[in-house]
């Protein structure tokens, strides 16, 4: 929503970018992007959220729609001043009716971001959060949108335990969409949290899995692991985690975490961008991880912020 970036070389040179994305992205090789994911403060039409956070929201949309992409939101609790998670299903209800009147195109509503993060904000019980599912699956029921249960984090500790309780409070039971961000399985290279995760749904055999989150670790904490280690994840998720489990939809995080700074790296911010500058102020070039996740054609696409 925030990217102004130009194509720096090839026949693109100069276009904005959601043109060229369209043009060299969406629909047709080198890849078939349908879907465009973005998580929001779930009150942010009452002006809750970062600063700018509603203004993001729209351009975000509007991009979004331009390019002929169906939106999907998620909603969760930011880390920020005045936000909270909601009181009651009442108010959750209120603020989703609210984001699906202003952008009417949005068809496919993730209930919560990560209710099983411990260590984060967005963190709610299983029955509260599934609570919010439930109203998510009302809404949509009425208004055409598809609503994804789970959300869940595969590096939490007692996920089992979670979605075993979080299914409890399920109306319907099973709303046949689930959803998990495989980070653990992607950086470990191991599939036994998403299989685990799979074993425990309503209807393993059936029920549709999308990846909402996932990321191959240039570094973490502070720690760094490097390109090749990070196009090893990435070869992972898309050599044998994405074909064992297939999933309905994968979005990946992020492709570039800034316009002019290498990522940062430390407590509060991990590293999974595809496209990153070498150097402050220089052009985002593709990690060979882009060449796995997106093709290689686009190793041969620098950008600039």
């Amino acid at each position: 929503m925030s990217w102004g970036g130009t194509i720096a070389e090839g026949p693109e040179a100069g276009a904005p970018f959601p043109a060229f994305f369209g043009a060299s992205w969406v629909g047709s090789p080198p890849s078939h992007i349908e879907l465009a994911r973005y998580v929001v403060q779930w009150d942010v039409t009452s002006g809750v959220g970062y600063p700018e956070e509603l203004a993001n929201l729209r351009r975000w949309y509007e991009h979004t729609v331009e390019l002929q992409l169906t939106p999907d939101l998620a909603l969760e609790n930011y880390n920020c001043s005045g936000c909270l998670a909601p009181q009651n299903v009442a108010e959750y209800t209120s603020a989703l009716q609210a984001l699906l009147q202003s952008f009417p195109d949005i068809k496919i509503v993730e209930a919560w971001n990560e209710p099983n993060n411990a260590h984060y904000t967005s963190h709610l019980t299983p029955a509260v959060a599934a609570q919010y599912m439930n109203a998510a699956y009302a809404l949509c029921q009425a208004d055409g949108c598809t609503a994804i249960a789970g959300d869940f984090l595969d590096s939490e500790a007692g996920l089992g335990e979670y979605e075993r309780s979080y299914e409890r409070h399920l109306l319907p039971r099973d709303p046949g969409d689930w959803a998990i961000h495989p980070y653990h399985a992607v950086k470990y290279m191991s599939d036994s949290t998403v299989v685990s995760f799979k074993a425990a749904l309503p209807s393993p055999a059936t029920d549709h899995i999308w990846f909402t989150e996932v990321g191959a670790y240039y570094c973490e904490s502070g720690t760094t692991y490097g390109e090749q280690a990070q196009a090893e994840q990435a070869r992972f998720l898309v050599e044998e985690l994405i074909p064992e489990i297939r999933p309905a939809h994968v979005f990946y995080y992020e492709l570039a975490a800034g316009h002019d700074d290498p990522p940062a790296c430390n407590s509060q911010q991990d590293d999974t961008a595809l496209y990153a500058p070498a150097r402050p102020g220089g052009p985002l070039l593709a990690r060979a991880a882009a060449g796995i996740i997106f093709g290689s054609y686009l190793l041969q696409q620098p950008f600039e912020g």
